[in-house]
């Protein structure tokens, strides 16, 4: 991946196991595209550019601003593949990031695989919470929410938010992607060069003992 080829404005890193879902990705936030599979969009007037996640990639300090997950099942083997992809970002570089589950219009259920077997298996979304039995190996287990499954799956942090949108409907990405977007402005420099307090804070240090009893715990 060659920093020199993004251009100025938020440089965001898709990740999928899907090039389908990019292609919607693209095509619903009407980017330009480029000759790497990625494109380009001005969003309220800040310029966007999606950096696909290719096998292999290096992500470096200051190559990236935001991680966005673009997902449409999440069965074993597809969980699998995404939890590669977003463990190859150092998490020292601490990317806001967001996953974007995608759906066509009118779709109700979503792939997961069995805990016990790893039967793919389709849920329905009204099942949430209720118990239900893998018809392979005959075992039980809760549904869950596909929002929850792949955070869990993922071991994401609380903040990082996983919506649902649909294919087609520029209107259902809208929200969730500005969401998004405040989020990482409020991160702010992401990418701070390491002098000063930044440098001692990297740093495993002795701790200091005072002489005399702290005030309050005499």
């Amino acid at each position: 991946m060659n920093n020199a080829e993004v251009s100025h404005g938020l440089r965001v890193i898709v990740i999928s196991v899907e090039e389908q879902s990019v292609e919607w990705f693209l095509d619903d936030v009407g980017a330009m595209r480029d000759d790497h599979g990625g494109g380009s969009v001005s969003i309220s007037g800040t310029p966007l550019q999606f950096i696909p996640l290719r096998e292999g990639d290096r992500v470096d300090a200051g190559m990236a601003d935001l991680v966005i997950g673009l997902v449409r099942h999440v069965d074993l083997v597809s969980l699998q593949k995404l939890e590669t992809q977003f463990k190859s970002i150092p998490s020292g570089l601490m990317l806001p990031s967001g996953f974007f589950l995608y759906r066509k219009t009118g779709e109700q259920d979503f792939k997961m695989s069995c805990p016990y077997c790893g039967q793919k298996l389709w849920v329905r979304d009204t099942d949430k919470d209720k118990r239900g039995r893998c018809p392979n190996c005959k075992k039980g287990f809760t549904l869950p929410q596909q929002e929850a499954h792949l955070a869990q799956s993922l071991s994401l942090r609380s903040t990082v938010p996983v919506r649902k949108i649909i294919q087609g409907d520029a209107a259902s990405l809208g929200g969730p992607l500005q969401a998004l977007l405040r989020i990482q402005e409020a991160a702010g420099s992401i990418h701070p060069p390491m002098q000063g307090s930044n440098a001692a804070a990297a740093q495993t240090m002795n701790v200091k003992i005072d002489a005399g009893p702290l005030q309050g715990y005499q």
